[in-house]
């Protein structure tokens, strides 16, 4: 029971073997295996009245006893289970059984891209923050711990978009199921993956983790694992908030808390919401939308309000309505960071994962050089496109200055840009327009802590530094910008340090 995640995996495969609908695990204690006495009733005392550690995954109820349970009290809970399962068709999925399993699978596989250096490595890890050293800044951390972090996330996307596959594939059946055996090389992954993105959630895989994985047998057979353990434990069963507990209680802790300074808690998520957000069709933007923990509340504020307005709780139709409206035309985002955009994306995806949406308004991008876009007749007329790079051709990193240069595909010319953001093709391009409301927890990083070539960048804002002065911290800037994006008499949320005068 040490490694969760690898038991399970392997009894997947046990039970698949055997055509078996599901399997219960038990491990008696070391002292009672070997009996001094081998007497029928001695021996049926040890197998039922022994305290063992169980894991039970059958397709009606999933569980783990750490604390150890009887076996004779474990047969009693599976016979009601099993009655309640016939007689009302409900299931018992454990949703802590599911996030332990996938918290294993996460370390598991960071653990092993650790061990590889170079490269290879460090385009996965640029590929995940954008860029690496303005990732180390905003975190206001040494680099042998941002380092690490950097590497847990990209494990952390790549568990996260095997379990959005498969629960999308489980429920709606328009994708195929998952075959670790198909599985030989970290490409035969993305063509499942590719299909996914033909259909739906292009933010959700547009971070192409997979394509810069060690194409190795420790990588491929860790996938498959993966796979094994996250149908055993039955993730498409889950009515919970599944993708949410993955996202704040499956990374590593120390890398939680370090992510702890980027993003909003959810708790003070929905207090921000519901101070700002007055109408259930208000418009709303997040220019620096991190994890999308504000975007969700924003979604549940504004599924309250609706509810008031009608004076009941709506039905599956207008559920699947209101998850269309919210989603493709009232609810926006923008991150500067590739992994907290695709975080965002999924966040809002999974508040209904069996519907289809056509895309999902979050964009990764610097959302600060937009500042001559939105003084422009266009944007409030109109509204302007964010329109993503569609791929990185190229990239290198210069160790020594940490100037990284960037090539991109934009419509069909090769464009150079150094020391730029990268705002890689994250979901399909979406018209932005004023909105009502901006709800924000903007970065408090000090300006001089920022890369030199990021700072150089800031003194050219002069549209925002109008407002705001350009000694200003970070979410001085992302203030000034949030006036630009609101309409007429609109809203500004946001939550900002203590000013001292």
């Amino acid at each position: 029971m040490e490694k969760l995640f690898e038991g399970i995996a392997q009894a997947w495969r046990y039970s698949k073997s055997l055509n078996a609908q599901g399997f219960i695990v038990i491990e008696y204690p070391a002292e009672v295996r070997s009996p001094i006495s081998f007497e029928p009733n001695v021996l049926e005392t040890i197998a039922l009245e022994s305290k063992c550690n169980v894991v039970v995954l059958t397709d009606f109820w999933t569980d783990k006893f750490p604390e150890k349970i009887k076996v004779k009290e474990l047969f009693e809970e599976f016979k009601k289970k099993l009655d309640n399962y016939l007689r009302n068709k409900e299931k018992s999925i454990s949703l802590d059984l599911a996030i332990d399993t996938i918290r294993d699978a996460i370390i598991s596989i960071s653990s092993i891209l650790r061990d590889f250096f170079g490269t290879s490595i460090n385009d996965l890890i640029n590929t995940v923050v954008g860029r690496f050293d303005l990732f180390l800044a905003l975190s206001e951390r040494k680099e042998e711990e941002i380092r690490p972090v950097a590497i847990d996330l990209a494990s952390y996307l790549l568990v996260n978009q095997i379990l959005f596959y498969h629960v999308y594939s489980s429920l709606t059946k328009k994708v195929p199921v998952l075959d670790e055996e198909k599985i030989n090389s970290v490409y035969d992954l993305k063509e499942y993956f590719d299909k996914i993105i033909n259909i739906n959630y292009k933010a959700v895989y547009s971070v192409d983790i997979v394509s810069k994985l060690p194409d190795v047998k420790t990588i491929v057979d860790e996938i498959k694992k993966v796979i094994e353990a996250v149908k055993g434990v039955r993730v498409e069963s889950i009515r919970h908030d599944l993708i949410g507990r993955v996202y704040h209680e499956s990374l590593p802790f120390e890398t939680r808390k370090i992510l702890a300074t980027f993003y909003t808690k959810p708790v003070a998520g929905e207090i921000l919401a519901g101070l700002c957000i007055d109408k259930w069709n208000e418009t709303i933007l997040d220019p620096a939308c991190g994890s999308g923990t504000l975007l969700v509340s924003a979604y549940r504020r504004k599924s309250k309000l609706y509810e008031k307005e009608i004076g009941r709780k709506f039905s599956i139709k207008e559920e699947e309505s209101l998850h269309h409206v919210f989603i493709q035309e009232q609810i926006s985002g923008i991150d500067i960071m590739p992994f907290a955009s695709h975080l965002a994306a999924v966040n809002l995806s999974s508040l209904n994962p069996k519907i289809t949406t056509d895309k999902v308004r979050i964009a990764c991008y610097d959302s600060l050089t937009l500042q001559d876009a939105l003084k422009s007749k266009k944007f409030r007329c109109y509204g302007i496109e964010l329109k993503p790079f569609s791929k990185i051709i190229q990239v290198t990193l210069d160790k020594s200055t940490r100037v990284k240069q960037l090539y991109f595909t934009l419509n069909g010319k090769i464009v150079e840009s150094k020391g730029a953001i990268s705002p890689e093709g994250i979901g399909e391009e979406f018209l932005l327009k004023p909105v009502d409301t901006v709800i924000m927890n903007p970065p408090f990083t000090d300006r001089e802590k920022m890369p030199r070539d990021y700072r150089e960048k800031l003194k050219m804002l002069d549209k925002l530094t109008e407002k705001c002065g350009s000694q200003i911290n970070l979410w001085g800037y992302f203030l000034a910008l949030a006036d630009d994006l609101i309409k007429d008499g609109g809203k500004i949320g946001a939550v900002i340090p203590k000013v001292y005068s």
